[in-house]
């Protein structure tokens, strides 16, 4: 009977042990590559790559990945030093890929949630999505689990995803989804459910030219930061503001109200191991019939492309230099990434101007 008891309680454990997963080598940082830059570790082989980067295996076609450190131009990481660059070459097809090996095999059927960090190298664009999949090999691409938008060109976003276990696959495959540029990622890992976010009251209001976001979470044993988070109109959440966790329980910021139509809010709350836990999403809409003047440029100081946020969905953008001349004009939209390249070192204006001829400026520095 001791014996049968023994047995069961073995099962069970091990069961529990095959359920808790985690990334090995996840935010890249275990690798024996040197934590200085340079350019013997861009453009490695496959043999090169699995060799130098613990738990992580080279074998894409392109064969030419990168392990990358903050200290190098195409830094910093998201966190850490180290993170991983690969292309889709659309000139001679073939892309680079990537695998990572977990904890323990997933369990078919069952439901995870991984997130990620990613953007593009600001040395040229457009940049390649970003396509995951569960393997259960780890040189060969499995069943796709993600499909991504395209990165953002010089700016980390976070992405989240739930899936269902399509087999049980020990490794995470990672490539470019289409043809395009160079992709950066970094910071693999699960996210598991924290039982203070079902507690977590959150609110969005409309004041006129500002949306307040207040939230309240009575136990804050184990929270480290808060990142709220926006989307607008339907499009991928965007971090607005990072917040650490003070111990106040209540919390307010305020997000200008530059959109037209529908935004939604939510908070990752970032635990003190670094997980991060999603809240659920508020709604908040604006008056269409108002017309704000928003903009926001960065990175500023910036080099080689610009990232620019701006309220009106039509217009003109413009870069100006201080003589007041026109140095570049383009359409304008809510969301745009512009390249800067040819421009010389030094202070210019970015302006918008709407439909209606409202607009607004910002200094941007070039170096």
């Amino acid at each position: 009977m001791k014996k049968l008891l023994f047995l069961i309680l073995v099962s069970c454990s091990l069961i529990k042990i095959g359920r808790t997963q985690a990334f090995l080598n996840g935010d890249f940082e275990t690798t024996t590559a040197p934590s200085f830059c340079s350019f013997a570790y861009i453009n490695v082989s496959n043999a090169f790559f699995t060799a130098n980067m613990s738990n992580s295996f080279g074998f894409g076609p392109g064969g030419s990945i990168d392990i990358m450190h903050t200290s190098c131009p195409w830094g910093p990481a998201q966190s850490g030093n180290y993170f991983i660059g690969f292309d889709y070459n659309s000139t001679h097809p073939s892309h680079n890929a990537f695998s990572m090996q977990l904890s323990t095999p997933l369990v078919t059927g069952s439901s995870y949630t991984i997130s990620f960090a990613d953007k593009g190298d600001p040395c040229c664009i457009p940049p390649g999505p970003v396509e995951i999949t569960l393997s259960t090999v780890n040189n060969a691409v499995g069943t796709t689990i993600f499909a991504g938008p395209s990165p953002t060109v010089g700016v980390w976003n976070t992405r989240t995803f739930t899936f269902t276990a399509p087999n049980n696959g020990q490794f995470i495959t990672v490539r470019a989804l289409s043809p395009g540029y160079w992709t950066q990622v970094d910071n693999f890992r699960f996210v598991t459910p924290l039982p203070a976010m079902d507690k977590l009251q959150l609110s969005a209001k409309n004041t006129g030219t500002n949306t307040t976001v207040s939230w309240k979470i009575d136990d804050e044993t184990d929270i480290k930061q808060y990142i709220v988070e926006r989307s607008v109109n339907n499009d991928m959440f965007k971090e607005i503001e990072n917040i650490t966790c003070t111990q106040s329980r209540i919390y307010h910021i305020q997000d200008p109200l530059y959109y037209k139509g529908t935004a939604l809010y939510r908070i990752a709350l970032v635990d003190k191991d670094g997980v991060l836990h999603y809240s659920k999403t508020v709604e908040v809409s604006k008056n269409d019939s108002e017309e704000n003047t928003f903009l926001k440029v960065y990175p500023n100081p910036a080099q080689n492309f610009v990232s620019i946020e701006t309220s009106f969905e039509k217009g003109e953008l413009q870069i100006i230099d201080l003589q007041g001349k026109i140095i570049l004009k383009q359409s304008a939209n809510l969301y745009q990434n512009v390249d800067i390249s040819s421009l010389q070192k030094g202070t210019y204006y970015v302006r918008v101007i709407s439909e209606k001829g409202h607009s607004t400026h910002q200094k941007l520095f070039v170096y």
